[in-house]
């Protein structure tokens, strides 16, 4: 299939995605400092999990306080369960701005060690020794490792490439080109040449365009994703194009062309009305 067939086989991808629950910020959201790329993205409500998780911890702690038992125990039971939960969710937050070592977040190192410090509090007798701390320590220790070498023999370097820094780098570059768009680039007929076109590249060497293109049946965003080193492969291309559909496009058809010199195309035609 070529660029010059653009209406065969649009995917049902998207509109399934569509159907997806989640909470959407608005832009008085993004006026308090919520990110602007992120308004109008159907997200999944992680900070109510972790209210829901950090309320069942307090009365569970709350029973131990009324129960009498040792004193310590209480605050060791929050610092270990409230790590475990936090370095949990924090593979579903977003936050591009928060410092990252070796793939994980500053949260998930400082559950890590809150966690060690209350094991070797009980090992030295400050705190009651309870033998699931350590266990449960260890594990997120293991955890961490075996993560870790998943990410560096994995084929596709998923995780990078939905990193929250990666993710805005890739929304502001679709912004920039749909921004340049709306200006006045587009396209005429599928067989013209675009101009002005606005290429964006991130820093996993990702580059993204954005144009339009008119037929009889309607508008077509068309993306062309590539790398600027010549390593783009389809499972990458696929990835991209996910995040760009979630992120602009959650309820249009859609369809991704393999086209030449190492370049894909997203092809997106928005739903009536």
């Amino acid at each position: 299939m070529n660029l010059q067939s653009p209406h065969k086989g649009w995917a049902t991808l998207a509109a399934r995605r569509s159907k997806r629950w989640g909470v959407c910020y608005r832009q008085e959201h993004a006026a308090a400092g919520f990110p602007h790329y992120l308004v109008g993205v159907r997200l999944f409500p992680i900070q109510a999990v972790e209210s829901l998780w950090v309320f069942c911890i307090v009365l569970m702690g709350s029973a131990l306080i009324l129960t009498s038992h040792r004193p310590g125990e209480a605050l060791a039971w929050y610092i270990i369960a409230y790590g475990l939960g936090r370095f949990c969710f924090e593979f579903l937050r977003g936050d591009a701005a928060r410092p990252y070592f070796w793939g994980f977040s500053e949260a998930q190192w400082m559950s890590l060690l809150l966690m060690g410090a209350v094991v070797w509090a009980e090992w030295s007798g400050w705190l009651p020794f309870q033998p699931w701390h350590a266990g449960a320590t260890v594990l997120l220790a293991l955890a961490m490792i075996a993560i870790a070498l998943k990410r560096r023999f994995a084929k596709t370097a998923r995780h990078r490439l939905l990193h929250p820094r990666h993710v805005k780098e890739v929304a502001e570059a679709v912004e920039s080109g749909s921004n340049l768009t709306t200006e006045g680039t587009a396209i005429p007929g599928p067989n013209s040449d675009p101009i002005d076109i606005h290429i964006g590249c991130t820093s996993l060497d990702i580059q993204i365009s954005a144009s339009k293109i008119r037929d009889m049946a309607g508008c077509i965003y068309h993306y062309a994703l590539s790398d600027r080193n010549g390593g783009m492969t389809e499972e990458i291309a696929q990835t991209v194009a996910e995040l760009i559909l979630q992120l602009k496009h959650s309820s249009c058809s859609n369809e991704l062309i393999t086209g030449s010199r190492g370049v894909f195309h997203l092809l997106v035609r928005p739903a009536p009305g």
